[in-house]
């Protein structure tokens, strides 16, 4: 079984552990409640270091990414960051990722907890380039800062002027500089950092005794999974499969449609310029909780128009949240339909919703 570098962090906090593809993360830290509040209404610090890391080094390494992702790497800058997606030659979804220019080198924060997955995909493509692959999952900490309050939160640590247009802001703890990247994800503001593991217990415990002077804290996978589904953001065990497109899942700010040929770029111009996206990514509103775990059909008048993919309780706002993809012309903005999800034995109605995302 693997675990968290900080694992005794988190116990010594309270975190209760459940299991996520073989790694032992917080669930929650007491009322859930309460950290979705913190989340959605203040300001909450979440370890997802469980997520794969892959670092590449070498002379032809933007080459390759500009080869084999959508995203511009030429438009990359150093010390910044930005979303991209691996597609199939036919434009399907491999993983969605953030991507960092560490100056020497790139990090790759996957959307899937299983390493192997973009590891190994990666390299089907590298023939004789200058490209070192590295399994580096293990080696950092992945952190998310959220909330109303992350930037006043980022601006009483910074030594620097801080704005909320700013893509990247450098904190100091003692002798050590590290960037905090804007991540526009979300509903609400967020911001990662990513630090070496062996050098994160510190700064990560400087972080947190900040944050619970402004009355902010940390937040475990249940409340994290509210905040997600509310924002409409795909994940890898349900939205993020080679069924979809980056068009269907709401990701066409990682798509670059002048930097020229990639994998799956052919596909996914030809969808572009022919308005072809035959399903969107909505969130949907149940009356109750539905007995089957996804996925489940989604129907309108008796029809199928869709799927539900994911599925969450809010017990803060009292209710039933679900993502799910939706035929296109049943996700037309101001329609607002109410669609039922079919559970065989009976049907739950439900409401469709445009994701949340700040973008």
């Amino acid at each position: 079984m693997k675990k968290l570098f900080l694992d005794t962090f988190h116990a010594l906090r309270g975190a209760r552990f459940i299991l996520l593809n073989d790694w032992p993360v917080p669930g929650m830290y007491g009322d859930i409640s309460e950290e979705i509040n913190r989340a959605l209404n203040h300001l909450a610090l979440m370890d997802r270091s469980y997520l794969a890391k892959v670092l590449l080094k070498g002379s032809d390494t933007r080459e390759l990414l500009n080869r084999i992702t959508t995203n511009d790497m030429n438009k990359l800058l150093a010390g910044s960051a930005c979303d991209t997606v691996f597609s199939t030659p036919h434009g399907r979804i491999i993983d969605f990722c953030r991507l960092l220019n560490l100056g020497d080198s790139y990090m790759l924060i996957s959307a899937h907890p299983d390493q192997q997955h973009l590891y190994n995909w990666i390299n089907r493509f590298i023939t004789i380039e200058d490209v070192d692959v590295t399994d580096a999952t293990d080696d950092f900490v992945w952190f998310t800062i959220m909330g109303p309050k992350s930037l006043r939160f980022l601006k009483s640590l910074s030594n620097d002027t801080v704005s909320g247009q700013d893509e990247v802001i450098w904190l100091t703890f003692h002798d050590k500089t590290f960037p905090v990247f804007k991540n526009d994800n979300y509903l609400i503001p967020a911001y990662n950092i990513c630090l070496p593991a062996e050098q994160s217990l510190n700064p990560i415990e400087w972080l947190f005794e900040a944050a619970d002077r402004l009355k902010g804290g940390l937040i475990g996978h249940s409340a994290f999974e509210v905040v997600r589904i509310r924002s409409g953001l795909p994940q890898w065990d349900g939205e993020l499969t080679s069924e979809y497109n980056p068009f269907e899942a709401g990701l066409t700010h990682t798509l670059s449609f002048t930097k020229g040929a990639y994998t799956g770029q052919e596909m996914i111009s030809w969808m572009d310029a022919d308005d072809r996206v035959q399903r969107h990514l909505m969130v949907l509103e149940l009356k109750e909780r539905p007995a089957h775990k996804p996925p489940l059909p989604v129907l309108f008048n008796e029809d199928p128009i869709g799927k539900l993919t994911s599925y969450v309780y809010d017990p803060l706002n009292k209710k039933h949240l679900a993502l799910g993809y939706i035929k296109s012309s049943f996700t037309v903005e101001g329609l607002n339909l109410q669609v039922e999800i079919d559970l065989g034995s009976k049907r739950i109605q439900g409401g469709l919703i445009p994701p949340l995302r700040r973008r």
